[in-house]
């Protein structure tokens, strides 16, 4: 869902909060990433202890998915 916070845990490394907006709304350095960018296009679909994996420039990455809430703006 547009605006869903969610939680992850790289395979090699931190565990990081992203929320999932539209586009023209994004702002990566503070964890606001598009639906439409390689990260968000794996999490879209998915749930809480689902793995994920998506490619960035020729790198892999890994992660799990620790847990999902739906952001006031969402509802």
């Amino acid at each position: 869902t547009l605006e869903s916070r969610v939680l992850i845990r790289f395979s090699v490394g931190d565990a990081v909060n992203y929320t999932i907006t539209h586009p023209d709304r994004t702002d990566p350095g503070r964890g606001v990433i598009s639906y439409d960018s390689p990260l968000g296009k794996a999490l879209l679909g998915k749930k809480e202890g689902d793995k994920i994996t998506y490619a960035v420039e020729n790198r892999i990455f890994e992660a799990s998915i620790i847990e999902i809430s739906v952001t006031a703006r969402a509802q």
